[in-house]
């Protein structure tokens, strides 16, 4: 029984990335585990560790066991790093002033952790480049000073996109910009477009591109130059666009806003590309960002969890009791639902109908809109004041 123990540990060990930044390091909100089945207790799956923390939405990055995340006190906002086997605190970085307009402070962006560095955006736009390991300033200047935009109602939410050597992000009522990761400097700025919370994509075909849902479009730029591939215009301008893209195999999945709806786009590499709108539906994502799994998109939108049939738009199931929650997906076809009240759910992938395998409560009554980090067989989740660290399994 040891040896068998041991050996599925093992198995275990192999399987499992880190989650250096937003959605996981494929971009898909897809986490890597094993294949050995998921299972929960009754009472749920067991608590390791739980600690407070400031306020703020967003999300917890994990690389080399480390967790990076921000927070705001009563006056500034913070980059902290955290031992993701305990929660104690390595360092923290002061990145900014509080945001303090809307309804509710503190940041949203998730940090980008790449090679020895960590990339974050404050929520009034100051962008640092830290050192990992100490939390110290590489560069840092203020996105909304130094490319002449203003702060959005909801701050600075979309998180830093990485490949190869630039960063990539969306200024808000601007252009499209490209930087240098190693120093900031600015490598190309791309268009004009109406701002949105949503953070970009990278797809990593013959044709490389990044994808942004802007307030106004739906569009794919050249990493390389920032030149328009394509561009799909919304049929009217919606700067509340918070959720990410969904790329497969020249199809593209969008929701535009919470009252909007979401399309499917086809794209036809011809001569550049011919953009074709295969589907519309009133299905819709709000903070969250959907999943694609086998075929069908999983989300949460308004009241309901819900299945959609990828290719066609078709409602499969949809299933109440997580309002506006969010949800990341497992490679054995399982995902983890964490509801906008603080209830957590393990499903099963299921298209033809919800499958619950486990329900607990690790934030009751609290309001909750950061996406679960799965890494290591653990659960990591945040609401405004705590991190609590979960098994993912009932025999981790």
């Amino acid at each position: 029984m040891r040896i068998f123990l041991c050996f599925l540990l093992f198995l275990i060990c192999i399987h499992s990335e880190d989650w250096p930044c937003w959605r996981g390091a494929n971009g898909d909100g897809i986490a890597k585990v094993s294949d050995h089945p998921i299972t929960w207790p009754v009472q749920g799956p067991k608590e390791k560790w739980r600690i407070p923390l400031g306020t703020g939405y967003s999300c917890l990055s994990v690389y080399k066991n480390v967790i990076y995340t921000l927070f705001g006190d009563d006056e500034f906002e913070y980059c902290i790093a955290l031992n993701a086997k305990d929660g104690s605190e390595i360092w923290r970085k002061k990145i900014g002033y509080l945001f303090r307009q809307g309804s509710e402070g503190g940041p949203q962006s998730t940090p980008t952790v790449h090679e020895d560095k960590v990339y974050v955006l404050s929520g009034y736009g100051d962008l640092w480049c830290l050192n990992i390991k100490n939390g110290r300033s590489v560069w840092n200047y203020n996105i909304i000073n130094k490319f002449g935009s203003e702060v959005q109602l909801w701050g600075t939410c979309s998180s830093l996109l990485i490949y190869k050597d630039k960063l990539y992000f969306h200024v808000a009522n601007h252009a499209i910009v490209a930087i240098s990761k190693n120093d900031g400097k600015i490598v190309w700025e791309s268009g004009q477009e109406s701002s949105s919370y949503s953070t970009p994509i990278i797809v990593k075909d013959k044709q490389p591109q990044v994808i942004f849902l802007t307030g106004s479009s739906c569009i794919g730029i050249s990493p390389d130059n920032g030149h328009t591939l394509w561009r799909y215009p919304l049929e009217r301008e919606i700067e509340s666009n918070a959720s990410a893209p969904i790329y497969h195999k020249n199809f593209v999945f969008f929701c535009a806003d919470s009252h909007r709806g979401s399309t499917l786009l086809k794209l036809e590499p011809q001569q550049g590309y011919q953009v074709q709108k295969v589907w519309k539906s009133k299905v819709r994502n709000r903070f969250s960002s959907s999943i694609l799994w086998k075929g069908h998109l999983y989300g949460c939108g308004g009241q309901f969890l819900v299945c959609v049939d990828f290719t066609t738009g078709k409602i499969k199931w949809k299933k109440r009791g997580f309002h506006n929650g969010m949800i990341t997906g497992l490679s054995n076809g399982d995902a983890i639902v964490l509801g906008e009240k603080g209830n957590l759910s393990l499903i099963e992938l299921n298209s033809k109908k919800y499958i619950n395998k486990g329900t607990c409560f690790p934030f009751p009554g609290s309001r909750c809109r950061a996406t679960p980090t799965v890494v290591d067989d653990s659960i990591f989740l945040r609401n405004r004041e705590e991190i609590i660290c979960l098994n993912l399994r009932d025999d981790s």
